[in-house]
């Protein structure tokens, strides 16, 4: 709509898209959380905390891995 005269200048048909458009239409709602209400904001914000929570647990295995192996090292010796 024209701000000034409130004329309609341009309308869009969401029936009317095609596929890429569909889905470029719901990729920002899907990565906010958006889509899916509070239940998927809440997924999404606990999903933030994945790569953190898959650096700690990847670096106490390591540890222990490592620790594991000073030990059969000693063992040996």
């Amino acid at each position: 709509m024209n701000a000034f005269t409130g004329d309609i200048v341009a309308s869009r048909d969401g029936l009317a898209d095609s596929a890429g458009d569909k889905v470029l239409n719901w990729l920002h709602p899907l990565h906010n959380g958006e889509a899916f209400g509070l239940t998927g904001r809440i997924i999404v914000f606990i999903c933030g905390f994945l790569p953190l929570i898959l650096f700690i647990t990847g670096l106490l295995r390591w540890q222990q891995k490592r620790h594991a192996r000073k030990r059969t090292a000693y063992r040996h010796s």
